[in-house]
């Protein structure tokens, strides 16, 4: 909480939780989530003549403060056939930031991932899943502080992936595994941003060394259509991996792997 340096104090609090309940002997739920709080300071540079005369002084105040969450829950379960689960994640990060100019972000991401994986024999498993996530982030420029802003964006993405795989063990010293998976994400960016002299309703001018407020014929903030755009954009694509290990002796194994991603 105080730092060396001035302007350096810095401070966080977290507290995490984790839960647990057992439905039956098949079937389960886990929560788990953490939460941070922080302040930081930074200090910013020196120059050498700055270093030598005071090494702990600083003329950069700048600050952040930041609220940080991440939370899951799972349902496992298993029978006959097999086992799996079924995952609920969510996490997220409020941070504003003061350094020479304000800004605000919020993100957040949310994610769905069932699998299961089915027992076909002793030595056969075959494993289904699915990955689903969407997440955003929430950007502005602050102008004194507050609304009007200077601009605003807005990016999400949207993804699906969906796949399957499985492993065999052959001569009881051979392992074969293989996973396939297909992507399919959408991505969309809104970028707004408006012209610096129109976000005042009031400008100062000078007359006869003395300064008075009148109206800013630019006002209300106009939006500049050269950085201002919404663009969305689409991907598909193949994900896949292949392994095979043998056991040559107790303590001694061959192995060859194949990792195709996607990303």
């Amino acid at each position: 909480s105080a730092g060396w340096r001035d302007n350096s104090a810095s401070d966080a609090a977290r507290a995490n939780l984790s839960l647990g309940y057992d439905i039956n002997e098949n079937n389960s739920l886990v929560f788990s989530g953490n939460y941070t709080d922080s302040n930081t300071r930074y200090a910013g540079p020196l120059s050498l003549a700055q270093y030598k005369t005071d090494p702990q002084q600083s003329f950069y105040n700048s600050k952040s403060y930041s609220r940080d969450g991440s939370y899951s829950l799972s349902l496992d379960t298993q029978s006959a056939v097999g086992e799996g689960d079924i995952g609920l994640g969510w996490n997220f990060r409020d941070i504003f930031w003061d350094m020479g100019g304000k800004t605000k972000n919020f993100q957040y991401t949310a994610s769905f991932t069932p699998k299961y994986k089915f027992e076909t024999s002793e030595n056969t498993h075959i494993l289904v899943g699915f990955d689903g996530e969407y997440s955003n982030i929430d950007f502005k420029r602050l102008h004194d502080g507050s609304a009007p802003y200077k601009g605003y964006a807005d990016a999400s993405q949207i993804s699906a992936e969906p796949y399957i795989g499985g492993d065999c063990t052959l001569f009881e010293k051979l392992v074969l595994n293989a996973v396939g998976r297909i992507s399919f994400s959408r991505l969309s960016v809104d970028n707004t941003e408006f012209k610096q002299n129109s976000l005042d309703e009031f400008r100062e001018i000078s007359v006869r060394g003395t300064t008075i407020l009148v109206p800013n014929p630019d006002w209300p903030p106009q939006i500049n259509p050269a950085n201002t755009y919404k663009e969305h954009v689409s991907f598909t694509g193949l994900g896949a991996n292949f392994g095979a290990t043998y056991k040559v002796e107790n303590n001694t194994a061959l192995f060859f792997k194949f990792d195709q991603i996607y990303h």
